[in-house]
């Protein structure tokens, strides 16, 4: 074979090889998209049939209910869309975010949108506790609209389908929106737990029972922590030394604490800063929501992935522990009028934080006092 036969060869079998791959590649998409689909189909029946459990302590949270909430909000943004803004919207908890939703949906699809049908709507997740500003609901809603086709693009559709996941929360005893993203088939929330009554939320009810055998197993007031370890002892070998004489120091409870820190973060995005007050100082709720003036730090999807005990600080009062914490979440900063973004919401992302926790005397032992900025490797995140 002559040496151009056999250049023409490789050359061929070379755009083949690339050829299966790509059609590898596209299959393999395909395949985990219809996985991700059958999950959220199984996630649907078991969030429906929570709710239906949670409605039984609070009505609020009956599927028919949660519906309900949702259409009348995708009708009042298609009353805004059409021109014919509602008075039943003025003073909603959630008016600014409709508005501004409905606003960004027609910048990106363009004039003359309207409402087809009504939204096909899935329960993802129910979160009943016993305080209501923790209450969640999350859902996948479909919306099928219609609207003007472009007049530079006679092949763009007319007809078009949104595919978003809403999360409710509590104001004032009704639901209101949160926050929309847009995969509603992500992995967290396919598989965090549902919590149709308090009884069920085991990772809370974990927590308090540590804190409790904590509390009831502390040393004496007159025995100096730092006099109980080795002075070069490393820190988690402390830690755990401590956790034997010192109910406070478990590694389980700082873990379950670490873990509520997190959730309690994410929400506070959103929903109420409450719960993360309870749990934080105000000048470390600033730095995780605000890493600097005028920006603000958005997560979704935060998951806990480890944490390592780096210092303690024994001698100080209070005495303080010093953790690294990696954990992966959708991140990114945004303006206060919104014109500035950096970061990336569609992919997930190592955040490694170091954190200071400080003892307590009350019933949640460690309180978070410092935090390294959450933001500061995002590229373009401190621009004007």
């Amino acid at each position: 074979m002559s040496l151009v036969g056999i250049t023409g060869l490789v050359l061929g079998v070379g755009v083949a090889g690339c050829i299966a791959l790509s059609w590898l590649l596209v299959a393999a998409s395909e395949a985990r998209h219809e996985w991700a689909i059958r999950r959220e189909h199984v996630r649907a029946d078991r969030a429906y049939y929570a709710a239906i459990e949670a409605a039984e302590d609070d009505p609020s949270f009956a599927p028919d209910v949660v519906r309900q909430t949702i259409g009348q909000i995708v009708a009042l943004a298609n009353r805004l869309w059409r021109g014919r803004p509602d008075t039943a919207l003025e003073g909603r908890a959630d008016e600014s975010l409709i508005r501004a939703w409905a606003r960004s949906r027609q910048s990106w699809l363009g004039s003359g949108l309207r409402l087809r049908g009504t939204p096909s709507i899935d329960l993802l997740r129910v979160v009943n506790r016993a305080d209501d500003r923790e209450d969640r609901v999350v859902a996948r809603v479909r919306v099928r609209l219609y609207r003007n086709r472009p007049l530079l693009d006679l092949l763009a559709a007319r007809r078009i389908r949104l595919d978003e996941r809403w999360t409710l929360g509590r104001y004032d005893g009704q639901w209101a929106l949160l926050s929309v993203e847009g995969d509603p088939l992500a992995g967290p929330v396919l598989t965090a737990p549902l919590i149709p009554t308090p009884a069920y939320d085991t990772e809370r009810l974990r927590e308090e029972s540590f804190a409790e055998l904590g509390s009831a197993q502390k040393v004496p007031d007159g025995v100096a922590l730092s006099d109980l370890v080795g002075a070069d002892e490393p820190a988690a070998f402390a830690l755990l030394d401590l956790s034997l004489v010192d109910g406070r120091f478990v590694p389980d409870l700082v873990a379950a604490q670490l873990a509520h820190l997190v959730e309690a973060w994410e929400e506070a995005v959103t929903g109420s800063l409450a719960p993360l007050e309870a749990l934080a100082g105000p000048e470390v709720v600033t730095a995780l929501l605000e890493p600097m003036p005028g920006k603000r730090l958005l997560i979704r999807d935060a998951v806990m992935k480890s944490w390592v005990a780096q210092r303690l600080e024994l001698s100080k009062q209070p005495p303080s522990i010093e953790v690294q914490l990696d954990v992966e979440a959708f991140r990114y900063v945004v303006a206060d009028d919104g014109t500035h973004r950096a970061g990336n919401d569609d992919v997930r992302r190592r955040i490694v934080l170091t954190w200071t926790l400080e003892l307590t005397d009350s019933r949640i032992p460690w309180r978070l006092v410092k935090s390294t900025n959450p933001a500061e490797d995002i590229p373009g995140w401190s621009s004007p």
